[in-house]
């Protein structure tokens, strides 16, 4: 049972960098390959900002 419950809070769980990161670039509905790394590098620098990283 506690092995069920570990495995369902790692896949239903806290989302990840990665999730959210995702969810933006797809907000933005980007046409193509260009837009979709220019939008990971302004994501990634804007959230390196606000983490003070």
């Amino acid at each position: 049972m506690t092995q069920l419950l570990s495995l369902y809070r790692k896949v239903f769980g806290k989302q990840t960098k990665s999730h959210y990161l995702e969810q933006y670039i797809n907000s933005q509905n980007p046409n193509c390959h260009q837009q979709v790394e220019e939008l990971a590098r302004d994501y990634i620098y804007h959230f390196s900002t606000l983490k003070g990283l």
